[in-house]
């Protein structure tokens, strides 16, 4: 399928038709990722980061971390059995 290229204000775009669009799931105001693969333009959906514990407590200072806060008697049933 062929399409063409449209100035938007200073930008150029190009129109995704509905059927594309549905079949890969993009929506209005989604995001894409642009990519370059030799002389192709490449539009994908971003992949969704995935993290480790170890990665995510890695910037972890437990000199920033507050004290215990005490709430009171539980109450209710959102009491948690530890």
């Amino acid at each position: 399928m062929t399409t063409k290229i449209q100035r938007w204000g200073n930008s150029l775009g190009v129109r995704i038709p509905q059927e594309m669009a549905r079949a890969l799931g993009l929506r209005e105001a989604g995001v894409v990722s642009l990519s370059i693969k030799g002389d192709s333009l490449v539009i994908s959906r971003p992949k969704k980061p995935s993290y480790t514990l170890a990665e995510l407590l890695k910037k972890f200072d437990s000199k920033k971390q507050h004290e215990l806060v005490d709430w009171g008697a539980d109450v209710g049933a959102e009491v948690v059995e530890w």
